[in-house]
């Protein structure tokens, strides 16, 4: 599953992230290229281990980490950047 816009383990996109890994999905973060030295070093260190626990007491397992820089201002936008968008996973 990927989940877009993730740059902290306090938001939305880290929420939805943990309730997908809940139900079994392989998760793969995006987030924006100026956060993702940051993040990934975060990631790295340790620094949201506590964040990643699952009800069960195993930890949220992140497959892929990448770049993701989309923005839209229309339905057409989407279904265009959808189209022609590629993914660089790191």
């Amino acid at each position: 599953m990927f989940i877009g816009g993730v740059a902290d383990s306090t938001g939305y996109g880290w929420a939805i992230a943990k309730a997908c890994a809940e139900a079994g999905a392989d998760i793969i973060l995006g987030t924006w290229p100026p956060v993702l030295p940051m993040f990934t070093m975060g990631l790295e260190r340790g620094q949201f281990e506590e964040d990643t626990k699952l009800n069960d007491g195993s930890a949220m397992k992140i497959s892929k980490v990448c770049v993701s820089l989309v923005s839209y201002h229309s339905l057409n936008d989407c279904i265009t950047v959808l189209n022609i968008t590629t993914y660089i996973f790191v």
